[in-house]
This record gives structure tokens, C-alpha cells and sequence, in this order.
């Protein structure tokens, strides 16, 4: 029974990330950033081009801030059973590579950090979040490919 409920909840929820992907395809959400906790992002260093995978992954009970950031961050709110969050992972840990010390790379799994994704009201996923460091954070959800990433990303540069 559980595994049923479980079931059905993943497709009401991947049903509700593709309605909303429909709903803002093309078009940025500006939000108000929020001050939920303290700000995370990889140390400043010198990261050769293509460094690999450098996304940080949020902790469970680990705080997440958009204001004082040094440089811009985008945040993917995912989780394990959402099949377009699994999709669009690649692109993204492959991209953190692309734009290493331009741009922090953060995943935020939405079961292990739910007061997070409270905290940014996080209803349909993946979410992404792209923060820059004058305090703006726009919001797209839904899956993207990796040609409307790159342009999403750059909206940072």
C-alpha cells in the first residue's frame, strides 16, 4: 500500500513539474530572494576550464542564502524519484564543469532538505534557481535542455 501511495504521489508530482514547465517554458520567474539560512557556495579558488563535476550538494540542515554572493549561483531542486530532475542531472553536473569559478553549481535534494525547499516554496521539481550577486534570483521550473541552460546561465555572465 505504501508503495502504491509513494507511486502515486511521484506521478502527481512529475505530472505537476511538466504542467509547469508548460506554463513557464521560455519565460523567467523573478523572486524575491530569501535569507533562510547562510550562504554556500564552492571556496574561492583558481578552477581550471572544464574542471569536471563541481556541484556542491546541499546537506541536510544545511543553510541556503541568495544575498552576498561574491558570484552568481544556480541551485537545482531535485530528488531521486522525479524522472525529469534524473534527466536534466547530467547537464547540469556537466555544465558546473563548463562554468567553474564563474558560477557555483549548488543540488538541493528536496527530501533531505524539505525545510529549504519550504523555505523557497518549492512546488514543482526540478526547480531551478539562478541567484546573482546584486541579490535578483530568477526561478524556472521543469526540465530544461542543455542549449536552454546554457542560455539561462547566461543570464549570470
Amino acid at each position: 500500500m505504501k508503495k502504491l501511495f509513494a507511486l502515486f504521489a511521484g506521478l502527481a508530482v512529475i505530472a505537476s513539474a511538466c504542467t509547469q514547465s508548460d506554463k513557464t517554458a521560455g519565460s523567467g520567474d523573478t523572486v524575491a530572494p530569501t535569507d533562510t539560512a547562510a550562504q554556500v557556495a564552492i571556496a574561492d579558488s583558481v578552477v581550471p576550464a572544464d574542471a569536471g563535476d563541481v556541484v556542491r550538494d546541499l546537506k541536510p540542515g544545511e543553510p541556503l542564502k541568495f544575498t552576498g554572493l561574491q558570484r552568481p549561483m544556480v541551485v537545482d531542486f531535485w530528488a531521486t524519484w522525479c524522472g525529469p530532475c534524473m534527466a536534466f542531472k547530467p547537464t547540469f553536473h556537466k555544465l558546473s564543469g563548463r562554468y567553474a569559478g564563474r558560477i557555483d553549481f549548488v543540488a538541493v535534494n528536496v527530501d533531505e532538505c524539505q525545510e529549504v525547499a519550504d523555505a523557497n516554496q518549492i512546488q514543482a521539481i526540478p526547480a531551478i534557481f539562478l541567484a546573482k550577486p546584486d541579490g535578483t534570483v530568477e526561478r524556472r521550473e521543469g526540465l530544461m535542455e542543455e542549449d536552454e541552460f546554457v542560455e539561462f546561465l547566461s543570464k549570470a555572465l
